[in-house]
């Protein structure tokens, strides 16, 4: 997993619009230094396998010594800047061949993570031309024929966050009317007829 999010950052970094990431595969103890390299907080996924992975916001000195404690145990991890006028709002803009399909905007009172299944809501959003550039532009250097593109917006402008290629599409569809799921259908229909 870490070797294929390396390859995708990497093909993404060429876009100048990729949220500073570090990957790390070893015990690293000088997690202060890569605080002060950053120069912002920091949000820590832990890499499990499969999909799933533990989030966590170093925030305090607190948080820091619990995400030191969870880096001595060898666990291979990301690590990305938190974008703190972004926190618990963020945008998933739905690209399917090569068109934007839907786009919601999300937001949660309670968490950091906007994520409609951490509490979450979601509204229909009219995306900007450079949210949707982006958006395209992500998935067009990923190869993908589909997938939820995450957007922050920070005082530098839109920051990609993540690019899912196989992102829940039903919080999207109900919140924008979009016909996601028919979109994916149509286009697999289509490729498959050429």
């Amino acid at each position: 997993m870490s070797g294929i999010f390396r390859r995708c950052s990497f093909a993404i970094f060429r876009a100048d619009c990729l949220i500073r990431y570090t990957n790390n595969h070893h015990p690293m103890p000088q997690l202060d230094k890569i605080f002060r390299l950053m120069k912002m907080l920091l949000v820590l996924l832990r890499q499990l396998r499969g999909e799933r992975c533990k989030i966590l916001l170093a925030q305090t000195d607190h948080q820091k010594i619990s995400c030191d404690h969870i880096i001595s145990l060898a666990t291979p991890m990301i690590m990305q800047q938190a974008v703190r006028e972004s926190f618990g709002r963020d945008v998933r803009i739905y690209v399917v061949g090569g068109e934007v399909m839907g786009a919601m905007r999300r937001s949660n009172d309670r968490d950091f993570r906007a994520n409609i299944a951490n509490g979450g809501s979601a509204e229909a959003y009219v995306p900007s031309d450079e949210e949707k550039h982006l958006a395209l532009e992500a998935v067009r250097l990923l190869g993908l024929d589909f997938g939820g593109v995450d957007i922050l917006h920070s005082q530098e402008g839109p920051l990609l966050c993540e690019v899912n290629s196989n992102a829940h599409f039903a919080g999207m569809e109900k919140s924008t009317g979009a016909d996601i799921s028919g979109a994916i259908m149509r286009y697999i229909r289509s490729e498959l007829e050429k």
